[in-house]
């Protein structure tokens, strides 16, 4: 593989055929995220040009905890997630560290505004709650030794880092839901603000535990109470890369 410059992964779980659904409690799903690191990530960091990184369920917060802190690739230029679950401040600290990025593309990557765990699995998976607020599990009909938290991010304030931290930046897609359920604009249809962009996680939960709002009646409508900030930021980051577009044409 030492010739490689463009690696692109969709990683599958295991899933239960006779329920059907997505076995979150086996080791591998928080074991394989070193191995990552380690064996596909790291060895080929400096001479990666172009990184896809999927799972086919949610990833990033857990049950494995995706911490890319020391992945640094000097080469990088186009980097696409998909199914990258956001729900912690520095969750994308580690893309916006590729300071050489003129593509980036986040597919159905959402920010997990609620979460619900059982107290014991808190534990077992060793859950990262940095950034989190913790609820009352009784006031939302839930078991005393359920386990609720809040996390109060919102696409606005990525969507403003993006715009700042990334300097070669030219391109970049957003695309969190089917075409048709997107709510206002797109720019090249591609990137578009769909409710879908917020998401909640609750371990109970069959097949999938990461719930979208319109299907879990216990999610506060956090796209309704951040639309107009995450629209304008998204706008601001377009009107951004639309100059360095035109600068560079001039140039060439």
């Amino acid at each position: 593989m030492r010739d490689i410059e463009h690696l692109h992964l969709q990683i599958c779980e295991e899933c239960n055929h006779a329920g059907p659904d997505h076995d979150i409690y086996l080791e591998e799903l928080r074991t394989f995220m070193p191995h990552l690191h380690e064996a596909w990530l790291n060895p080929y960091k400096n001479q990666l040009r172009s990184l896809s990184l999927s799972f086919l369920d949610g990833w990033g917060p857990l049950p494995g905890y995706f911490d890319g802190m020391h992945l640094q690739f000097p080469r990088m230029e186009r980097l696409t997630l998909g199914n990258f679950m956001v729900a912690h401040n520095n969750a994308l600290d580690w893309v916006l560290a590729q300071k050489s990025l003129k593509y980036l593309k986040l597919h159905k990557c959402r920010i997990v505004s609620h979460l619900r765990l059982d107290a014991a699995v808190l534990g077992d998976w060793d859950v990262r709650t940095h950034d989190w607020e913790a609820l009352d599990a009784g006031e939302w009909d839930y078991p005393e030794d359920d386990k609720v938290f809040y996390y109060s991010g919102a696409w606005h304030q990525f969507f403003d880092r993006i715009n700042e931290e990334l300097p070669h930046l030219e391109d970049f897609e957003f695309i969190s839901d089917v075409p048709e359920r997107h709510i206002r604009g797109d720019w090249d249809n591609s990137t578009k603000l769909s409710a879908a962009r917020y998401i909640c996680f609750d371990e109970g939960l069959l097949p999938s535990r990461w719930i979208d709002p319109e299907s879990f009646e216990r999610q506060p409508d956090r796209h309704s109470e951040t639309q107009d900030k995450d629209w304008v930021a998204l706008e601001n980051l377009r009107r951004t890369l639309e100059r360095r577009r035109g600068s560079a044409g001039k140039k060439t």
